[in-house]
């Protein structure tokens, strides 16, 4: 209610101007009172629900650590931990235990600070480990058990703090199938044809896991962000379009591969879409992942 309606009920039962002027500063001075502690009060509780959701995490990646630990699901080849049967990062990781460290060279090169980086889809942590050491404070969202539990042993810096979610467009649970020899492989979206054959599938695991939004999370300065989510990639963007937009971000996007046939997603939509919506430009193009920057 403005102040002009404010003064026109009031005069209809205090006469005396004086008097009718100052009981409606004082109720407009309660009002904006009131407005300011209703915002305050959202504030604290999106600093709080973050607070939970880190160490909510924090727990269950460590009680994740220990129990693979306990069961020797895992393995050390290449100067890397990761599960026992995986095969694919085991070929394609170099004997130091870089991965794709061209793309992230490149992409570092874009940089103009170093402040903080954020790894969507960080699997074992092989690109979360390359950050923590040039970025002051690397956040990796992995929601896949058996993967995040490696990132902590693959990620030895205490710049890292690891989520146990998944980010997307839109809050809620989904499935997340994956196969332990190639669990960099693991997928949310499938195409209708692969619908009953990957749901059946009893050397695929399907877990339940949550997924948040980007824009939730307020970041207060980002400069670097990898997204690898097989086919989720424009989920992701679309969860955090103000985050983008405002921190601007260099941005590494996969787009390419086999995921089309897998998810049915055209890789492609994510790198339109990021540019197209988000006002993003392709500067530099390695193989199937993307570089762009504002």
């Amino acid at each position: 209610m403005q102040k002009d309606e404010f003064k026109k009920i009031l005069k209809k039962i205090i006469k005396p101007n004086s008097e009718r002027d100052l009981i409606a500063k004082h109720m407009l001075k309660i009002a904006e009172e009131t407005r300011e502690n209703i915002k305050k009060s959202r504030e604290y509780h999106e600093t709080f629900r973050s607070l939970a959701d880190w160490m909510s995490a924090q727990s269950k990646s460590v009680s994740d650590l220990n129990y693979n630990q306990k069961t020797k699901i895992m393995k050390f080849t290449k100067n890397t931990w990761m599960p026992i049967d995986e095969a694919h990062f085991a070929d394609i990781t170099s004997e130091d235990g870089k991965y794709q460290y061209n793309v992230y060279q490149k992409a570092l090169s874009h940089c103009k600070t170093k402040d903080v980086a954020i790894d969507i889809g960080a699997n074992i942590g092989l690109f979360t480990r390359q950050m923590s050491a040039d970025f002051a404070e690397v956040h990796a969202f992995e929601p896949q058990s058996i993967a995040r539990s490696c990132i902590f042993r693959n990620t030895p810096n205490n710049n890292v703090t690891v989520y146990s979610f998944g980010l997307g467009e839109t809050e809620g649970s989904v499935i997340l199938n994956s196969s332990s020899t190639a669990i960099g492989g693991a997928f949310i979206k499938f195409a209708e044809d692969k619908r009953d054959k990957i749901l059946k599938s009893e050397s695929l695991a399907h877990e339940t896991i949550f997924i948040r939004k980007l824009d939730g999370f307020h970041f207060t300065k980002i400069d670097l962000v990898k997204i690898d989510v097989q086919g989720y990639e424009i989920d992701v963007l679309k969860g955090g379009k103000e985050t983008f937009k405002k921190h601007k971000p260099t941005l590494i996007l996969e787009a390419g591969g086999k995921v089309e046939a897998i998810s049915g997603v055209n890789p492609k939509d994510a790198l339109d879409y990021a540019v197209s919506e988000l006002g993003y430009k392709i500067k530099e193009v390695v193989n199937k992942d993307y570089i762009l920057t504002f």
